[in-house]
């Protein structure tokens, strides 16, 4: 989920540094700290409802010594850590 948010924050501050660089007056209206905060909140907001659904199916299972992750869909994911094996 962060790593969405991660790439996505980046493209919304390469709009702003093209908004800067290529229209530097007429953007100085639209590059405000209110719009970068609301454009940040609507981006979490996105991706947060984009991500709910694995979200909501995450689970962690334990198995003597060994922790498994699993997304709780079709396919499970488990990932043992200490051995480095996972599939």
């Amino acid at each position: 989920m962060t790593a969405h948010a991660s790439v996505y924050t980046l493209v919304l501050m390469s709009l702003d540094r093209y908004l800067a660089v290529v229209h530097p007056l007429r953007s100085v209206t639209i590059r405000t700290r209110r719009n970068a905060v609301v454009s940040l909140v609507f981006l979490w907001t996105v991706v947060i409802a984009a991500n709910s659904p694995m979200l909501q199916n995450f689970s962690v299972r334990c198995h003597s010594d060994l922790v498994y992750y699993n997304n709780g869909f079709l396919w499970p994911i488990p990932f043992v850590f200490g051995s480095g094996v996972g599939f």
